[in-house]
């Protein structure tokens, strides 16, 4: 059986897997970004602790915390394909539970949109409309999420767009938190992931 989440030591990691239908379903064709969330989890998952994945486009699918590398696998796995908005809704709640968490985004440019405001409407009316109310913006969810964070990294496909990232994200860049990760190439996605894994965890 799993331990219990109160058993589950360090490292604890979400991870924020975008697979928008610009980026390939990994059942036909390698997926950069899909691979970088494998390496992630099974990292954390060597040092004997927990995953728990996000997989989203226009909307998401949510693991529990896992703790089995297979399952982590099976689970990154999942393609959801569509238009691209963050859930900042599920960062919200889960950053809420828990700050001794590492997060990592792994997405690209369209993340940068996503936290200005773009591409975010339908899930945002939706959950407004959940609450009664007008819920808050992206920009602040996300402030809240790398508060509530051990670390927040956003690991970025960003090919020949290297300075799109510092007006989306001002208010979080000189957070200490806070950690971008711009990869030029996305076939450097997977040693990009290493790398972190490395810088992190060891």
């Amino acid at each position: 059986d799993d331990p219990p989440e109160s058993e589950a030591g360090f490292p604890a990691m979400e991870i924020y897997l975008d697979t928008s239908g610009s980026m390939p379903s990994p059942d036909g064709a390698v997926n950069a970004l899909t691979l970088a969330a494998q390496i992630l989890s099974a990292s954390v998952l060597r040092k004997h602790g927990a995953v728990r994945g996000i997989i989203y486009s226009t909307l998401w699918i949510q693991s529990g915390w896992m703790y089995h590398e297979e399952v982590a696998r099976l689970f990154f796995l999942n393609y959801s394909g569509g238009g691209t908005a963050f859930p900042f809704p599920v960062l919200r709640r889960f950053a809420r539970e828990r700050n001794d968490v590492i997060r990592v985004v792994i997405s690209d440019s369209d993340f940068l949109c996503n936290v200005q405001g773009e591409a975010f409407d339908e899930i945002d009316e939706i959950m407004r409309q959940k609450r009664g109310g007008k819920g808050p913006r992206p920009v602040g969810t996300l402030e809240y999420g790398v508060a509530r964070s051990r670390l927040f990294v956003a690991l970025l496909g960003l090919p020949g767009r290297q300075h799109l990232h510092a007006e989306a994200l001002a208010s979080v860049l000189r957070h200490p938190k806070f950690r971008l990760v711009a990869v030029h190439d996305y076939e450097a996605l997977a040693v990009a992931a290493r790398d972190l894994a490395r810088a992190i965890l060891d």
